[in-house]
């Protein structure tokens, strides 16, 4: 259609917008723009993205950390939350709230006619032809979207070039092991 629903928050927001509707020879907005958690480096594009008039797509828990990122206020219309699910452009967009590791609520962005789903922190490696290691977020990101029932194909990671099919993301989780905790190290013993 005539604008764009994004995923992830990192600044310099309004300078890629530019880039990439130069490279489509298109001029178009982002209408709303999900930010997957509630960590500060995800946080980058709040300011942008307000002052574009950009549905800000957050889950409610994240709306403290969200509105403290600006000395004045965001618009409340600009701030949308995602409790359980979203759906945007007539289901061409779905946005889960889930929980893993890395954030007790994570907006999950899934495109169901492509069967993709991009995340952030849940994976990623910057090689094209290696794939990822495995840690207890990648493994509960995988058991997340097995309990949604989603059908997922491909996984996009916005750290790193190298779109993951679902058996790569099912090989990487199952050569994962839980590691115990060294002798004397006692930085990760209980």
């Amino acid at each position: 259609g005539g604008y764009y629903i994004g995923g992830g928050a990192l600044g310099g927001l309004k300078k890629r917008l530019k880039a990439v509707n130069q490279h489509l020879g298109v001029n178009k907005k982002i209408h709303s723009q999900v930010v997957p958690d509630h960590h500060r480096g995800h946080l980058g594009a709040i300011k942008e993205l307000d002052d574009m008039g950009s549905q800000i797509i957050i889950a409610p828990q994240h709306r403290k950390i969200v509105k403290d990122m600006r000395v004045d206020k965001i618009s409340e219309k600009n701030l949308k939350e995602v409790v359980r699910t979203m759906t945007f452009a007539n289901g061409l967009v779905e946005v889960f709230n889930i929980s893993t590791p890395h954030a007790e609520n994570y907006l999950l962005f899934y495109v169901p006619k492509a069967e993709l789903v991009f995340s952030a922190d849940t994976f990623g490696v910057s090689l094209l032809e290696a794939l990822p290691g495995a840690n207890n977020t990648t493994v509960a990101f995988r058991d997340e979207i097995k309990r949604l029932g989603i059908k997922v194909e491909r996984f996009a990671n916005s750290h790193g070039y190298r779109i993951l099919s679902a058996n790569d993301l099912d090989d990487v989780v199952s050569n994962y092991k839980v590691k115990t905790c060294p002798t004397g190290y006692d930085i990760c013993a209980d």
